[in-house]
């Protein structure tokens, strides 16, 4: 009986090793995998980053360009009511 407990006892601690060896197995395969995404995302991000950068210097540029639009049309529309009220006088 108790030769038999001994060979159930290494049977058990045969699959408990046997499991353990093959759930580490999975969650190194696991981790390797997440690791690999991660990489990609930050690969990606960084292009959408780039490109976003782009799109905000473009947008900075353009407001820059209207603002300078701006003080123009208002020193015309300045120098005509200048000179409508030298016209009228």
């Amino acid at each position: 009986m108790n030769n038999s407990r001994d060979n159930d006892q290494k049977v058990m601690d045969s699959l408990q090793e046997k499991l353990v060896a093959k759930v580490m197995e999975k969650c190194r395969q696991m981790k390797e995998h997440m690791y690999t995404v991660y990489e990609e995302n930050n690969s990606e991000m960084q292009v959408k980053l780039q490109e976003l950068s782009k799109v905000l210097e473009s947008c900075t540029k353009l407001s820059d360009e209207l603002l300078e639009a701006n003080k123009a049309l208002a020193n015309l529309r300045e120098g005509l009511a200048i000179s409508h009220t030298s016209d009228s006088q």
